[in-house]
This record gives C-alpha cells, structure tokens and sequence, in this order.
C-alpha cells in the first residue's frame, strides 16, 4: 500500500516545510460537499481534514479516486481554518488501488491548542485561597471560596455574572474570564484589511514583485482571506453606476481572470475601487490580486463555470505583475458529448 508514503509528511505540512508536491498520501472517508468532496487524508501515522477542490471531485464522482486509494498530490495548499488545517487539493493524480480487505478508516486527530494559562492548582493558587469544592476542573472559578487571614471570619462568594467576574480568585483566571466573553468575528464579519494600493490620484498601478506567494484560483475558499492569485485580465465589462434612496452612487465592473492552471474565475470591483482602477486595468495583461472577499457565485447572473466568486472593495490590491508571460494562462477545454450541449449553453 503507497510504498512511496512516508510517514510525518502531514506534520511538515502543517509545518511549512512541505509547500509543494508531489507528496503521497492515503483517502478516507470520502462524502460530497455541494460540488467538491471532503474526506481524510492520512500518512500512515498521522491524518488531515481534506478537502478536494471541484476539478478533484471529478475524479471522485468517476469512481478514479476512492476511499483507500492512495494519491499523489501535486498542487495543494494547507489552511488553518478554526484552529484545525484543512489540507485542500486542487491536483491529484491516483498512485495505487484500495488494498483488499482495506475497510479502517483513520478520524482525524485533534490538534492540541497552545495556551500560557495555568490551571488553578494547589501551587500557583494564592496561599489565602481555599478552595472548598474541588470537583471542577474548569479554570474558571465558580464555586464558593473563602479568605482566610483576612480579618474576617465570614466567607466571601465569588461568582461569574453575565457583565463581569466581581471578585476574580486570580489575576490569570481574571484575564481568562475576560477573553472568554469578547466576541470571535466569524469570517464573513471580519473586516476587510486598509488597503496598500496606490492612493486616489496615482497616475498608475503598483508593480507587484516578482516573488509574491500565490494561491492557485481553485483552491481559493471563503474561510481565507488572506490570499493573493496572480491571473492573466480575459475580459473587463463596462463600469456601471447606481444609487440607491437617494444615497451616493456607487460604481461597479465586473472582469474574468484565469491562472496558469487554467482556472477562470468572476471579479466584481466595488466604489472607490472601481472608480480608481477601471481605467488601469488592461485585457491580456497579468495582476496580481488579493485580499478580497470569496462569495458563492450567483449562476443566475453568471455564466462561469466556478462555484465561487470575487469581491473586491476598498480594502482590496490589484498590482501589475512583472512577469507578463501569459503562454501557461489558458482556460481549460473540456471535452462535452454532442447529445449534453444542451446543458451548456450560455456557459463558459
């Protein structure tokens, strides 16, 4: 079974060390997800959430890739979504079969969450504090404790309210408290980052270095926005304007990008946006783009054929790429039985 699989390759993956394939590892527990598949993959030693991208799931809804399998992954990249990787693949290729007789499936391990707290125990406890139920091992207080050597003899109640902790037991425990009621955004609700584009009135676009870390298109997802593609401009629409109640107006074009692995994708370019770089971008030409957000795309209005689209605001770069070759950055064919054309009108 996958004599070419090595035991750690999931840990120098989450690691770092390990960007690029090939790499080969075990599938497991296959189930759909909309129009991809998620499933495990596993090294013989350690496992990983997988998430296999739509071009993937082909081979999977054609009975290619099946659980057992063991695959060569040759573009992929590892997120952290949640505390927890998620290693998503956007090209693969089948090493070998199921072994017979293969039937375990390997869960995925919990990852261990790093944290300087320390449990309240008899050692880092304060030497007055006593506490009277020791059944809990929550590290938050909320028991009945009592001072002793304080002058007093009656007991003090320390109790965790809604608003606040009125009588933290310890300076950590305090802290911990108060980090376990603010709020986590979800990642729809996280702010869009300050933009480092060029300012209103610059005569151009940035040019971008030539070794920025991009992700291919196919393996962009909603839970990252922290992301940059670099993608050949096919089309760009007209800049359109409208307002809404009376409001200001707001500009918006649409443009067609696709990368060196033939993935297309729809942008939307939003406001101030819009109003700085219609006139900049140019057809043919290569950008990269970054830091906008990735939204389920609306097929009543779109004609791409990608489960996702851009959307690009105020908070969002576009940058000239130097490199300008564009040879590799070619949309996919694929290849259709005359009797489903049908199916595929008014597509791309």
């Amino acid at each position: 079974m996958g004599s070419q699989m090595q035991a750690g390759t999931i840990q120098q993956i989450r690691d770092g060390v390990i960007t690029e394939g090939p790499v080969y590892l075990q599938v497991s527990a296959l189930h759909p997800l909309g129009k991809k598949h998620k499933g495990v993959y596993s090294d013989g030693t350690d496992s990983i959430e997988a998430v296999f991208a739509s071009t993937v799931s082909q081979l999977i809804e054609s009975g290619n890739i099946s659980n057992g399998c063991v695959v060569k992954l040759i573009s992929f990249t590892c997120n952290l979504v949640n505390d927890s990787h998620k290693l998503i693949s956007t090209e693969c290729e089948v090493e070998s079969a199921p072994d017979a007789g293969t039937t375990e499936q390997p869960s995925v391990k919990a990852e261990p969450k790093e944290s300087n707290i320390a449990s309240p125990t008899k050692e880092n406890m304060p030497s007055n504090l006593k506490v009277e139920d020791r059944a809990s091992s929550s590290p938050i207080a909320n028991k009945k404790v009592k001072f002793e050597g304080t002058g007093s003899n009656t007991p003090h109640a320390v109790r965790r309210d809604s608003e606040s902790v009125k009588t933290p037991a310890h300076p950590r425990i305090a802290s911990l408290a108060a980090s376990s009621r603010t709020p986590q955004p979800s990642p729809s609700e996280q702010p869009t980052p300050a933009p480092a584009g060029p300012p209103m009135d610059s005569p151009g676009l940035l040019v971008g270095s030539a070794k920025k870390a991009v992700l291919p298109i196919a393996a962009l997802n909603p839970y990252n926005m922290n992301w940059t593609v670099k993608a050949r401009l096919v089309k760009k629409g007209p800049k359109r304007s409208f307002s809404k109640g009376g409001t200001q107006s707001t500009s918006v074009f649409s443009i067609e990008l696709v990368d060196e692995q033939g993935t297309q994708i729809e942008a939307s370019v939003w406001r101030d946006l819009a109003d700085r770089y219609y006139d900049l971008l140019e057809e043919s030409k290569v950008y990269y783009v970054s830091k906008g957000k990735v939204k389920p795309a609306n097929k009543t209005y779109s004609s791409m054929r990608n489960d996702y689209q851009l959307h690009l605001d105020s908070g969002s770069e576009i940058e000239e790429c130097p490199d300008q070759d564009t040879s590799k950055m070619q949309a996919k064919l694929s290849i259709v039985p005359i009797d489903q054309l049908s199916l595929f009108i008014g597509k791309k």
